[in-house]
């Protein structure tokens, strides 16, 4: 017979069930997941109470509304879960709102990609106009604590480079040209409020805390 310790870890098969669909929820709202490890937290009397105590997500080469992210750490505050629609196989539902705290990283090939892909044309071809003076965003580089950004002709030859630091300020984060000038200021959505943001050893990381809305 199993000890009541044993009986309050969060394993077995409901375990198995609430896990397997929140992953398959998680990998429907990206557009491609090459690895996706996720961690519940919490008692089986509290899971089947519908509360998880924690959820651990990480993730490898992830492509999020068009954003390609080479790497993705999060965590979460506990979580109140509609319980019934899950045990029937139906994909999750929050009850409440909650915290999540963590960190994603861009490849320099995967921030050229994101910023190429139709979701984000706008965008990219606004910061072209207002740091480059026109032209088409290429190919982004990640060097030295800098970020570089290149204009290119219709033609594809290039026509500026521009080097770039990421900082955040109290209005927001800014994309401020190193030799001076003026900053571009980067829209951020409401839900997720920035911690850090910086180019490192070849890497963009963004650090921070997003409201999770039901």
């Amino acid at each position: 017979m199993p000890s009541a310790a044993n009986a309050d870890r969060p394993s077995g098969p409901f375990l198995a069930l609430l896990r397997k669909s929140l992953e398959l929820w998680l990998r429907s709202q990206c557009e491609g997941v090459e690895e996706l490890e996720l961690q519940l937290e919490g008692s089986i009397s509290q899971l089947l109470q519908g509360s998880v105590q924690g959820v651990r997500l990480r993730a490898k080469r992830a492509v999020f509304q068009s954003l390609s992210l080479e790497a993705v750490d999060l965590a979460s505050e506990p979580i109140r879960l509609k319980l019934p629609g899950v045990l029937r196989g139906a994909p999750p539902q929050l009850e409440q709102p909650f915290l999540v705290r963590g960190s994603v990283v861009f490849s320099a090939e995967g921030l050229s990609r994101s910023l190429a892909s139709p979701a984000w044309q706008g965008f990219a071809d606004d910061l072209c106009r207002q740091l480059l003076g026109g032209g088409a965003l290429g190919e982004v580089g990640l060097e030295d604590g800098r970020l570089i950004l290149r204009a290119r002709s219709p033609q594809g030859e290039e026509l500026e480079v521009l080097d770039t630091r990421m900082e955040l300020t109290p209005s927001g984060l800014e994309l401020c040209p190193l030799k001076g000038g003026q900053s571009y200021p980067i829209p951020l959505d409401g839900a997720i409020q920035l911690e850090r943001a910086e180019v490192r050893q070849g890497w963009l990381e963004f650090a921070g805390v997003a409201r999770v809305q039901p």
